[in-house]
């Protein structure tokens, strides 16, 4: 049963207990009244009677002797009217008796009674008129009495049955009537007793159908906020019980995402740590012990100053500072001292909690990292310093050796030398200009420039060869202003019509043009090359990257060119892409925006 049905019983058991009330008592009042009406009836009904039974005996007093007599045959008008009085009161009786046949039935004898008497006293009336119709006679009949008395006394018997069966009635009408009364009070007793036994039960249904189970729900919720084992599931299909069955469910689900994320933290090779916002470590997860080499428990309650180095330490307390006021939400690298004496590079990332008052951070050791852009950095500078520097000195020097010698036997073998020396110049000046592209030292000097200008400064540079292989550069082009970096776009256009004239068959043509695009300078350059499968066309814009099919045909490069073509362009928030299908040759697109928000910006 749901909780509804349950509460429309809760209400509807004093309700209906209170109707059955009401008609026990009204059906107990009603049988009082009735016993108050009988006993009423009974008691005018012995009035009357008493009233009846004077006045017969007053009639029979009036009429017992010879005066009487005389007196009723002078005068018959009042007898009669005698007569009729204890006829119509008899009368009157009977309606007050008519749901009691013994005493209708004894009345109708009395007035039978009364009638037989009347007519015997008129007898007596008559005969003693006609005796003493002489009045000059003295001598009569005297009148013969006995047959009055013998009907006299029958009335009287039957008025004495009657008024013996009234006066019974009457006691027993009494008696029920107190009764009823006496019902009445242990009806209304034993009613009130129902009332609080039923209130209890109810009280007790509720408390153990609602208020019992509803305590349960709210222990079972505290229990859920301190991580203890619920309460077993509530019985039944209430609305109580499916709530908790949902809430036992959502318990499930919650501890089991909780086991998954203490999974993911006790997991991580990222430090997961709470610090209070004095900066004291509140928790940790076994991270923290590879980034500050000592035991996570000995972590707990601890300043993170006590492992932050020297020369980082004004940094890191601002940047807490900052984070707490919500100013910044960017990283940033602090550098630990562990307790073994080494120092772990690592970059830490912020929020602050204004309700829990803690800093939640997580720290990724850079460590690693920072050796590799060390030794990136180191071979940069072999590059630019131990090499480069010779390699020009000996280009120089060879230039210098084969203007001097005449004999084309000897000048063959340096000519090739001098080529390498400018190939290996070439190419550590692209991985110089990639470097400093890719790390953001790299700074654009943005001028309006007219992309027309640039595509034919390109053609300028490529033209010699271009034209040792007779390929024709036909250029689409408009006087197109962007804001842009002018030396590095002819960068572009140079590495991809370099790129385009290696792979393009001798006397073929390459097409060049731009347009504008929903505020986007778009630039094409087409070839008809032998074209690049379709799985390697991302490929292509990635370092010392060549396709596989072309290596061995067309030798020399670096790979670098789309790679720096590629930086170039993002480097000014654009895009390059490359469409191309096997022997159709090949179309490179580059777009950058026409303005630019900021001059001088860098990519960080």
């Amino acid at each position: 049963m749901d909780l509804s049905k349950k509460l429309v019983v809760i209400l509807a058991v004093p309700l209906l207990a209170q109707v059955g009330t009401m008609f026990g008592f009204a059906y107990l009042a009603r049988a009082a009244e009735e016993a108050a009406d009988r006993a009423n009836t009974e008691r005018q009904l012995a009035v009357a009677l008493r009233n009846l039974d004077e006045s017969m005996l007053e009639n029979m007093v009036s009429h017992h002797s010879e005066l009487d007599l005389k007196r009723d045959a002078g005068e018959p008008r009042g007898m009669q009217d005698s007569w009729i009085k204890l006829v119509s009161g008899v009368r009157s009786l009977e309606d007050l008796s008519r749901q009691d046949p013994f005493v209708l039935n004894n009345l109708s004898l009395i007035r039978q009674s009364l009638i037989r008497g009347r007519n015997d006293y008129y007898e007596l009336v008559r005969k003693w008129a006609e005796t003493h119709r002489d009045k000059s006679s003295s001598v009569g009949i005297r009148p013969d009495w006995r047959v009055l008395r013998a009907e006299s006394q029958r009335l009287a018997d039957l008025m004495h049955d009657l008024d013996v069966h009234t006066s019974q009635d009457l006691d027993r009408n009494v008696t029920e009537q107190n009764k009823t009364y006496a019902d009445i009070r242990s009806f209304l007793m034993l009613s009130g007793f129902a009332s609080v036994f039923l209130t209890l039960a109810l009280a007790l249904f509720l408390i153990r159908t609602v208020v019992f189970r509803l305590n349960i729900l709210r222990d079972n919720a505290t229990r859920l906020a301190t991580d203890q084992q619920l309460r077993r599931r509530i019985y039944g299909n209430d609305e109580i019980a499916l709530f908790d069955k949902t809430f036992h469910s959502m318990a499930a689900s919650l501890r089991e995402a909780l086991m998954r994320e203490r999974a993911v933290v006790e997991n991580a090779q990222d430090l997961i740590a709470a610090i209070d916002e004095e900066l004291r470590f509140g928790s940790v997860n076994p991270a923290a012990e590879s980034l500050f080499g000592c035991l996570r428990s000995s972590l707990l309650g601890r300043h993170i100053t006590d492992f932050v180095s020297q020369s980082d330490l004004a940094k890191t307390l601002s940047y807490f500072d900052t984070v707490r006021g919500a100013t910044s939400d960017k990283p940033l690298e602090i550098c630990i001292d562990r307790s073994d004496g080494l120092k772990m590079d690592s970059l830490w990332s912020t929020v602050w909690s204004a309700e829990n008052k803690s800093f939640y951070c997580v720290a990724h050791n850079i460590s690693a990292r920072r050796q590799s852009e060390r030794l990136r950095e180191e071979s940069i500078a072999m590059l630019n310093h131990d090499l480069r520097s010779p390699l020009t000195s000996l280009s120089l020097m060879l230039s210098f050796i084969n203007s001097k010698i005449s004999d084309e036997s000897l000048s063959e073998p340096i000519k090739r030398a001098e080529a390498s020396c400018e190939r290996l110049l070439n190419m550590i000046g692209n991985l110089l200009d990639l470097d400093r592209l890719t790390t953001g030292h790299s700074r654009l000097a943005l001028a309006k420039c007219d992309i027309a200008q640039i595509v034919l400064a390109a053609c300028d540079v490529t033209e010699p060869a271009s034209q040792r292989k007779g390929i024709i550069v036909e250029c689409d082009l408009d006087s197109i202003f962007v804001d842009a970096d002018g030396a590095l776009l002819e960068r572009v256009m140079v590495n991809l019509l370099s790129n385009a004239i290696k792979f393009a068959p001798e006397n073929s043509s390459i097409t060049l043009s731009a347009r504008t695009l929903n505020n986007q300078l778009e630039v094409r350059v087409k070839d008809q090359g032998p074209g690049i499968p379709p799985d390697k066309l991302e490929a292509v814009f990635e370092r010392y990257r060549q396709v596989e099919e072309h290596r061995s045909i067309f030798a020399g490069g670096s790979g670098l060119g789309l790679a720096i073509c590629k930086a170039i362009v993002e480097l000014h928030g654009g895009k390059i892409r490359v469409e191309s299908q096997v022997n159709q040759g090949s179309s490179f697109f580059f777009s950058i925006p026409m303005t630019r928000a900021a001059a001088g910006s860098s990519i960080a």
